[in-house]
């Protein structure tokens, strides 16, 4: 073997050479061609045929390995950049997401966002004892009345549900009144009713209820005239708002015209007694 950096001959089978000490297979200035043609200096995109120490070479016109060496430097350039430069957009790409997310939420919100109504918090408004078919019926029953102030009674026949059917009637000495409508009841809790539970009704002995009355068709059964005057103030309210409170032990039931109409003949509270039908 021969080596390429200082030309001495050595075994094939040392790795290294005796006297220079360079890797044995190496390329060395030894390896430098050897050109037959004085005139012919260095390489062209002629083609040419030039001779080294160990091999004949052709030249048929392709890069030299000089231009590959440069063509190697110039792609190792090329990926070096392409490297650097997916590295940084990795660096910049979470604080450019957060900027778009930023703009975004800001468009967004120039708009508004829909969010669905929260549920009630009831809390301990509401008794479970009186759950949505509890209705003026349960307190009263189907037919009960009261006496009035000025001798009249008042009466109601009333059907179940938290909006039951109802019908009411006055009789005085002016005639009958009546009326048709749709009832509405709800409870009261003492926790969330301040003033609905005074001294005369504590709640340790009292339910309280709200009791709304709709009427559909009203007026004179019988004898009368113009409308009531408590008529006149209810209807500014639109409907008759009653108190109900009913006593826990006894079941008494005793209404309170809460507007403050002069439905009871002039009186702020009635007893209201059930009666039997038939």
């Amino acid at each position: 073997m021969k080596c390429q950096h200082c030309g001495i001959n050595f075994d094939d089978s040392e790795r290294e050479c005796p006297i220079c000490g360079a890797r044995a297979g190496s390329r060395g200035r030894m390896s430098v061609p050897r050109y037959t043609d004085a005139q012919h200096k260095t390489h062209s995109k002629k083609t040419c045929t030039h001779q080294t120490f160990t091999r004949d070479v052709s030249f048929t016109g392709k890069k030299t390995s000089a231009q590959g060496e440069e063509g190697k430097k110039k792609r190792r350039k090329r990926l070096l950049i392409t490297v650097v430069a997916v590295f940084a957009a990795l660096q910049i790409l979470p604080a450019v997401i957060v900027l778009i997310a930023d703009a975004v939420s800001g468009v967004t919100a120039g708009f508004g966002t829909y969010e669905p109504a929260p549920e009630p918090d009831y809390g301990d408004y509401y008794d479970d004892t009186y759950d949505d078919s509890f209705g003026f019926y349960d307190l009263a029953g189907a037919h009960a009345a009261a006496e009035l102030a000025d001798g009249g009674v008042l009466e109601f026949w009333l059907e179940p549900g938290l909006f039951g059917a109802y019908e009411m009637s006055i009789t005085n000495t002016d005639g009958i009144y009546t009326e048709v409508g749709e009832s509405w009841c709800s409870y009261n809790s003492p926790e969330e009713s301040e003033g609905l539970y005074p001294e005369e009704f504590p709640a340790e002995v009292y339910d309280c209820f709200v009791v709304a009355l709709t009427a559909e068709t009203a007026g004179w059964a019988a004898g009368g005239g113009e409308m009531p005057a408590w008529q006149q103030v209810r209807e500014k309210n639109g409907d008759l708002w009653l108190l109900v409170y009913q006593d826990r032990t006894t079941n008494d039931v005793i209404l309170v015209d809460w507007d403050e109409t002069g439905i009871f003949a002039g009186e702020q509270m009635v007893m209201l007694h059930p009666l039997q039908e038939g």
